[in-house]
């Protein structure tokens, strides 16, 4: 009777949220613009616990780390693999949808001011 009644128990339980990044999870393509105007495209694979992006533009790639997921965002850093003549390593970074199914990233070399955003579709 007790296993019964913490299966019922468990089987009432709501489901966990899944964070933002794993309900974004995937391949993702769009443009970023630098506060400067410059436009660039840009190719991010997403997953749970980071993700991998691609600058075809300049050339640069990077991985991610992110330091703090919600149901709504994910926040974290940017690490250069590639291209560090190019592209300035070590920016903060956030994400978010749109609301209307676009990821929408943020970066930032001071952590406050953005300097370039970037609107993203899923592939």
């Amino acid at each position: 009777m007790l296993r019964l009644a913490l299966l019922l128990t468990l089987a009432a339980a709501p489901a966990a949220a899944q964070s933002f990044t794993e309900s974004h999870t995937g391949t993702w393509i769009g443009e970023g613009t630098q506060t400067d105007g410059q436009r660039w495209q840009m190719l991010l694979i997403l997953r749970p616990d980071g993700a991998i992006v691609d600058y075809p533009d300049f050339p640069c790639s990077a991985f991610w780390r992110f330091d703090a997921i919600t149901e709504t965002t994910a926040t974290g850093s940017e690490h250069l693999v590639a291209g560090f003549a190019e592209c300035t390593d070590d920016l903060s970074l956030s994400l978010r949808g749109d609301g209307k199914g676009a990821l929408l990233v943020t970066w930032s070399e001071t952590g406050v001011t953005p300097d370039a955003t970037a609107t993203l579709s899923r592939q």
